[in-house]
Protein backbone atom coordinates (compact mmCIF):
# COMPACT_ATOMS: atom_id res chain seq x y z
CA UNK A 1 0.00 0.00 0.00
CA UNK A 2 1.82 3.13 -0.86
CA UNK A 3 1.41 5.86 1.85
CA UNK A 4 0.62 9.73 0.93
CA UNK A 5 4.37 11.23 2.66
CA UNK A 6 4.16 14.33 4.26
CA UNK A 7 7.58 16.17 4.07
CA UNK A 8 8.81 19.80 3.58
CA UNK A 9 7.85 20.28 0.02
CA UNK A 10 4.54 19.35 0.12
CA UNK A 11 1.79 21.17 -1.29
CA UNK A 12 -0.98 18.51 -1.63
CA UNK A 13 -1.63 15.64 0.64
CA UNK A 14 2.29 15.61 0.96
CA UNK A 15 3.93 15.42 -2.29
CA UNK A 16 5.27 18.17 -4.10
CA UNK A 17 3.06 20.32 -7.46
CA UNK A 18 4.16 21.69 -9.95
CA UNK A 19 1.49 23.85 -11.18
CA UNK A 20 0.88 23.99 -15.09
CA UNK A 21 1.21 28.28 -14.49
CA UNK A 22 4.83 27.25 -13.03
CA UNK A 23 6.49 24.52 -15.93
CA UNK A 24 9.87 26.07 -15.94
CA UNK A 25 10.43 27.78 -19.28
CA UNK A 26 11.90 25.89 -22.65
CA UNK A 27 15.61 26.82 -22.89
CA UNK A 28 17.67 25.97 -26.14
CA UNK A 29 18.37 22.67 -27.47
CA UNK A 30 20.88 21.31 -29.15
CA UNK A 31 19.90 20.50 -32.93
CA UNK A 32 19.76 17.03 -32.77
CA UNK A 33 17.51 17.29 -29.78
CA UNK A 34 14.69 19.55 -31.51
CA UNK A 35 12.12 16.35 -30.81
CA UNK A 36 12.69 15.74 -27.27
CA UNK A 37 13.01 19.56 -26.07
CA UNK A 38 9.38 19.57 -28.24
CA UNK A 39 8.12 17.40 -24.73
CA UNK A 40 8.05 20.33 -22.68
CA UNK A 41 4.98 22.06 -24.24
CA UNK A 42 1.63 22.31 -24.20
CA UNK A 43 0.59 20.54 -21.02
CA UNK A 44 -2.42 22.07 -20.23
CA UNK A 45 -5.08 21.44 -16.86
CA UNK A 46 -7.16 18.13 -17.18
CA UNK A 47 -10.59 19.02 -18.58
CA UNK A 48 -14.05 17.30 -17.05
CA UNK A 49 -17.41 16.56 -18.20
CA UNK A 50 -19.67 16.91 -15.01
CA UNK A 51 -22.93 15.96 -16.71
CA UNK A 52 -21.43 12.70 -17.89
CA UNK A 53 -23.39 9.74 -16.20
CA UNK A 54 -21.61 6.94 -15.00
CA UNK A 55 -21.98 4.22 -17.50
CA UNK A 56 -23.82 1.24 -17.15
CA UNK A 57 -21.92 -1.13 -19.28
CA UNK A 58 -20.76 -3.90 -16.73
CA UNK A 59 -17.07 -3.23 -16.68
CA UNK A 60 -16.14 -6.98 -17.99
CA UNK A 61 -17.77 -5.89 -21.21
CA UNK A 62 -15.31 -2.47 -21.46
CA UNK A 63 -11.94 -3.75 -20.53
CA UNK A 64 -9.12 -5.98 -21.58
CA UNK A 65 -6.40 -7.26 -19.67
CA UNK A 66 -3.48 -7.98 -21.86
CA UNK A 67 -0.20 -9.17 -20.23
CA UNK A 68 3.17 -10.28 -21.91
CA UNK A 69 5.45 -13.21 -20.57
CA UNK A 70 7.54 -15.78 -22.06
CA UNK A 71 7.70 -19.60 -21.41
CA UNK A 72 9.00 -20.04 -18.16
CA UNK A 73 6.26 -18.01 -16.74
CA UNK A 74 3.28 -19.39 -17.36
CA UNK A 75 2.28 -20.04 -13.85
CA UNK A 76 2.47 -16.48 -12.95
CA UNK A 77 0.08 -15.58 -15.65
CA UNK A 78 -2.32 -18.00 -14.12
CA UNK A 79 -1.62 -16.60 -10.45
CA UNK A 80 -1.87 -12.87 -12.05
CA UNK A 81 -5.61 -13.61 -14.00
CA UNK A 82 -6.93 -15.98 -10.74
CA UNK A 83 -6.45 -12.85 -8.69
CA UNK A 84 -8.15 -10.53 -11.44
CA UNK A 85 -11.01 -12.69 -11.31
CA UNK A 86 -11.51 -12.91 -7.71
CA UNK A 87 -12.50 -9.23 -7.83
CA UNK A 88 -13.13 -8.67 -11.85
CA UNK A 89 -14.87 -12.26 -12.49
CA UNK A 90 -14.16 -13.55 -15.72
CA UNK A 91 -13.13 -10.65 -17.45
CA UNK A 92 -11.21 -11.10 -20.53
CA UNK A 93 -7.74 -11.50 -20.90
CA UNK A 94 -4.60 -11.79 -23.93
CA UNK A 95 -1.95 -13.50 -22.80
CA UNK A 96 1.20 -12.42 -25.33
CA UNK A 97 3.44 -15.43 -25.14
CA UNK A 98 5.98 -16.77 -27.47
CA UNK A 99 6.15 -19.90 -29.99
CA UNK A 100 6.47 -22.78 -27.27
CA UNK A 101 7.00 -26.67 -28.44
CA UNK A 102 5.58 -27.73 -25.04
CA UNK A 103 2.26 -25.75 -25.17
CA UNK A 104 0.08 -28.76 -25.07
CA UNK A 105 -2.30 -30.87 -22.65
CA UNK A 106 -0.25 -30.83 -19.60
CA UNK A 107 1.29 -27.92 -19.55
CA UNK A 108 -0.38 -26.12 -17.09
CA UNK A 109 -1.14 -22.94 -18.89
CA UNK A 110 -2.26 -24.76 -22.22
CA UNK A 111 -4.54 -26.39 -19.17
CA UNK A 112 -5.85 -23.58 -17.75
CA UNK A 113 -6.66 -21.42 -21.03
CA UNK A 114 -8.16 -24.77 -22.40
CA UNK A 115 -10.42 -24.89 -19.15
CA UNK A 116 -11.43 -20.43 -19.68
CA UNK A 117 -11.30 -20.17 -23.58
CA UNK A 118 -14.32 -18.23 -22.95
CA UNK A 119 -12.39 -15.32 -21.23
CA UNK A 120 -8.64 -15.62 -22.51
CA UNK A 121 -6.63 -15.17 -25.83
CA UNK A 122 -3.35 -17.03 -26.13
CA UNK A 123 -1.29 -15.34 -29.14
CA UNK A 124 1.92 -16.37 -29.46
CA UNK A 125 4.66 -14.77 -31.10
CA UNK A 126 8.17 -15.62 -32.02
CA UNK A 127 10.96 -16.11 -29.65
CA UNK A 128 13.01 -13.06 -28.45
CA UNK A 129 10.33 -10.87 -29.97
CA UNK A 130 10.30 -8.43 -27.23
CA UNK A 131 8.16 -6.97 -24.91
CA UNK A 132 6.95 -3.83 -27.05
CA UNK A 133 5.87 -6.12 -29.88
CA UNK A 134 4.21 -8.61 -27.68
CA UNK A 135 2.10 -5.24 -25.99
CA UNK A 136 1.27 -4.29 -29.46
CA UNK A 137 0.09 -7.58 -30.68
CA UNK A 138 -2.12 -7.47 -27.83
CA UNK A 139 -3.74 -4.11 -28.03
CA UNK A 140 -4.38 -4.79 -31.18
CA UNK A 141 -5.99 -8.05 -30.87
CA UNK A 142 -8.46 -6.31 -28.45
CA UNK A 143 -12.19 -5.44 -29.28
CA UNK A 144 -13.07 -3.11 -26.31
CA UNK A 145 -12.85 0.68 -26.01
CA UNK A 146 -10.55 -0.34 -22.68
CA UNK A 147 -7.32 -1.63 -22.05
CA UNK A 148 -5.29 -2.96 -18.41
CA UNK A 149 -1.83 -3.24 -19.47
CA UNK A 150 0.06 -5.46 -16.89
CA UNK A 151 2.69 -7.57 -16.16
CA UNK A 152 2.44 -11.04 -15.36
CA UNK A 153 4.31 -11.13 -11.84
CA UNK A 154 1.74 -8.08 -10.50
CA UNK A 155 -1.44 -9.08 -9.00
CA UNK A 156 -4.62 -7.63 -8.65
CA UNK A 157 -6.21 -6.75 -4.99
CA UNK A 158 -9.31 -5.82 -3.56
CA UNK A 159 -7.72 -2.17 -3.78
CA UNK A 160 -7.62 -2.72 -7.20
CA UNK A 161 -10.31 -0.12 -8.35
CA UNK A 162 -11.01 -0.60 -11.53
CA UNK A 163 -14.31 1.20 -11.79
CA UNK A 164 -12.50 4.32 -10.85
CA UNK A 165 -10.00 4.22 -13.07
CA UNK A 166 -12.81 3.95 -15.97
CA UNK A 167 -15.03 6.83 -14.78
CA UNK A 168 -11.90 9.34 -14.63
CA UNK A 169 -11.08 8.12 -18.65
CA UNK A 170 -15.42 8.60 -18.38
CA UNK A 171 -15.88 11.60 -17.58
CA UNK A 172 -12.42 13.76 -18.49
CA UNK A 173 -9.92 14.21 -21.11
CA UNK A 174 -7.05 11.99 -19.77
CA UNK A 175 -6.60 8.97 -21.94
CA UNK A 176 -4.60 6.63 -19.21
CA UNK A 177 -4.74 6.22 -15.59
CA UNK A 178 -2.57 4.09 -13.66
CA UNK A 179 -2.56 2.35 -10.35
CA UNK A 180 0.58 1.94 -8.09
CA UNK A 181 2.48 -1.28 -6.67
CA UNK A 182 5.68 1.10 -5.68
CA UNK A 183 5.87 4.66 -6.93
CA UNK A 184 8.85 3.41 -9.09
CA UNK A 185 9.35 5.83 -11.87
CA UNK A 186 6.31 7.73 -11.24
CA UNK A 187 6.34 11.61 -11.49
CA UNK A 188 6.83 14.13 -14.06
CA UNK A 189 9.92 15.36 -16.28
CA UNK A 190 11.31 17.93 -18.07
CA UNK A 191 13.75 18.50 -20.62
CA UNK A 192 17.09 21.36 -20.47
CA UNK A 193 19.15 21.31 -23.70
CA UNK A 194 19.37 17.58 -24.29
CA UNK A 195 19.02 16.37 -21.42
CA UNK A 196 15.81 14.71 -19.64
CA UNK A 197 15.40 15.00 -15.54
CA UNK A 198 12.93 13.10 -13.79
CA UNK A 199 11.43 14.34 -10.74
CA UNK A 200 9.88 10.97 -8.58
CA UNK A 201 6.40 11.75 -6.77
CA UNK A 202 6.01 14.85 -8.37
CA UNK A 203 2.88 16.28 -9.86
CA UNK A 204 1.05 18.45 -12.27
CA UNK A 205 -2.42 18.95 -10.68
CA UNK A 206 -4.63 17.05 -8.20
CA UNK A 207 -7.96 15.42 -9.96
CA UNK A 208 -11.00 17.25 -8.43
CA UNK A 209 -14.02 14.55 -7.39
CA UNK A 210 -11.00 12.00 -7.29
CA UNK A 211 -9.06 11.89 -4.22
CA UNK A 212 -5.47 10.64 -3.93
CA UNK A 213 -5.20 11.05 -8.00
CA UNK A 214 -2.77 13.69 -9.77
CA UNK A 215 -1.81 14.57 -12.96
CA UNK A 216 1.53 13.40 -13.66
CA UNK A 217 4.33 11.92 -17.21
CA UNK A 218 5.09 9.44 -16.13
CA UNK A 219 3.78 5.87 -14.56
CA UNK A 220 4.34 2.48 -13.56
CA UNK A 221 3.43 -0.47 -16.04
CA UNK A 222 -0.47 -1.05 -14.18
CA UNK A 223 -2.91 0.98 -16.02
CA UNK A 224 -5.84 1.59 -17.70
CA UNK A 225 -6.38 3.23 -21.01
CA UNK A 226 -7.95 4.10 -24.28
CA UNK A 227 -7.44 1.49 -26.66
CA UNK A 228 -8.24 4.00 -29.14
CA UNK A 229 -5.31 6.60 -28.13
CA UNK A 230 -3.24 4.42 -27.64
CA UNK A 231 -3.16 3.11 -31.17
CA UNK A 232 -3.28 6.32 -32.33
CA UNK A 233 0.60 6.76 -31.12
CA UNK A 234 1.69 3.56 -32.31
CA UNK A 235 2.60 2.56 -28.73
CA UNK A 236 5.33 0.56 -28.21
CA UNK A 237 8.15 1.09 -30.74
CA UNK A 238 8.68 -2.75 -32.12
CA UNK A 239 12.66 -2.78 -32.26
CA UNK A 240 12.67 -1.99 -28.81
CA UNK A 241 12.88 -5.36 -27.10
CA UNK A 242 13.94 -4.12 -23.66
CA UNK A 243 13.79 -0.78 -21.89
CA UNK A 244 10.86 0.18 -23.55
CA UNK A 245 9.53 2.22 -20.80
CA UNK A 246 10.58 5.55 -20.68
CA UNK A 247 10.53 5.53 -24.47
CA UNK A 248 6.57 4.66 -24.59
CA UNK A 249 5.82 7.22 -21.52
CA UNK A 250 7.54 9.63 -24.06
CA UNK A 251 5.87 8.89 -26.70
CA UNK A 252 2.35 9.49 -25.01
CA UNK A 253 3.79 13.24 -24.02
CA UNK A 254 5.05 13.72 -28.30
CA UNK A 255 1.03 12.91 -28.97
CA UNK A 256 -0.38 15.63 -26.13
CA UNK A 257 -2.42 12.37 -24.25
CA UNK A 258 -2.93 13.41 -20.89
CA UNK A 259 -1.66 10.73 -17.83
CA UNK A 260 -2.75 10.27 -14.08
CA UNK A 261 -1.85 8.32 -11.18
CA UNK A 262 -4.32 7.13 -8.20
CA UNK A 263 -1.88 6.31 -5.68
CA UNK A 264 -4.91 4.29 -3.39
CA UNK A 265 -5.65 1.91 -6.49
CA UNK A 266 -3.08 -0.98 -5.12
CA UNK A 267 -1.79 -3.78 -6.52
CA UNK A 268 0.88 -6.45 -5.39
CA UNK A 269 4.20 -6.91 -7.05
CA UNK A 270 6.01 -10.04 -6.63
CA UNK A 271 9.60 -9.38 -6.54
CA UNK A 272 10.65 -12.75 -6.30
CA UNK A 273 8.35 -14.53 -8.52
CA UNK A 274 9.63 -17.64 -9.82
CA UNK A 275 10.20 -18.49 -13.11
CA UNK A 276 13.18 -16.85 -14.69
CA UNK A 277 13.49 -13.67 -17.00
CA UNK A 278 15.41 -13.01 -19.58
CA UNK A 279 19.12 -12.49 -18.93
CA UNK A 280 20.10 -9.93 -20.63
CA UNK A 281 23.96 -9.15 -21.39
CA UNK A 282 25.76 -5.80 -20.89
CA UNK A 283 25.83 -5.72 -24.49
CA UNK A 284 22.28 -5.65 -25.04
CA UNK A 285 21.39 -3.43 -22.13
CA UNK A 286 23.98 -1.12 -23.77
CA UNK A 287 22.39 -1.42 -27.32
CA UNK A 288 19.05 -0.99 -26.21
CA UNK A 289 19.45 2.31 -24.31
CA UNK A 290 21.79 3.68 -26.95
CA UNK A 291 18.72 3.01 -29.06
CA UNK A 292 16.25 5.28 -27.39
CA UNK A 293 18.67 7.57 -26.61
CA UNK A 294 19.39 8.42 -30.50
CA UNK A 295 16.17 8.29 -31.08
CA UNK A 296 14.77 10.96 -28.86
CA UNK A 297 18.80 12.81 -29.06
CA UNK A 298 18.76 12.31 -25.22
CA UNK A 299 22.41 12.97 -24.39
CA UNK A 300 21.53 12.52 -20.71
CA UNK A 301 19.01 11.06 -18.18
CA UNK A 302 18.65 12.25 -14.51
CA UNK A 303 16.13 10.51 -12.26
CA UNK A 304 14.98 10.89 -8.60
CA UNK A 305 15.23 15.05 -9.14
CA UNK A 306 14.89 16.70 -5.81
CA UNK A 307 10.78 19.32 -6.80
CA UNK A 308 12.26 21.75 -4.65
CA UNK A 309 15.05 22.39 -6.97
CA UNK A 310 13.02 22.25 -10.26
CA UNK A 311 13.88 26.00 -11.08
CA UNK A 312 17.63 25.87 -10.31
CA UNK A 313 20.50 26.25 -13.02
CA UNK A 314 21.25 23.01 -14.19
CA UNK A 315 24.34 22.67 -12.61
CA UNK A 316 22.55 23.54 -9.24
CA UNK A 317 20.08 20.38 -9.99
CA UNK A 318 22.19 18.33 -11.29
CA UNK A 319 23.59 17.52 -8.32
CA UNK A 320 20.52 16.84 -6.55
CA UNK A 321 19.57 13.79 -9.28
CA UNK A 322 20.63 10.82 -9.98
CA UNK A 323 22.55 10.24 -12.68
CA UNK A 324 21.45 7.10 -15.15
CA UNK A 325 23.27 7.98 -18.44
CA UNK A 326 25.59 11.25 -19.25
Amino acid sequence: TIVEKTDINSTINGYPIIPYSKIRKWRSCSANAQKLCSLNHGRSATSFNKTKKESSIPLEERITVVVKTINSRGSLVIRMIRSLWEFYNKMKVIIVGETNPNFHPGNDLYDFIMENQQYLVYIQVTVDSGISYGRNVGVNAASTDLIFLIDDDVMFTNETDLRKMVNIIDTSDISLVAGVYHLGLTGIFHILKSRLYIFKYTFYEKLPYFEHCYRTDITQNVFLAKREDLIKTDMWRPDQKILEHLDFFLTLRKHGLKVASCLDINLKHDRLATGSTKTRSKTEIFKYRGMYQFNWGLEGWYTSCNPSHYHDPINVLETFCQKLIH
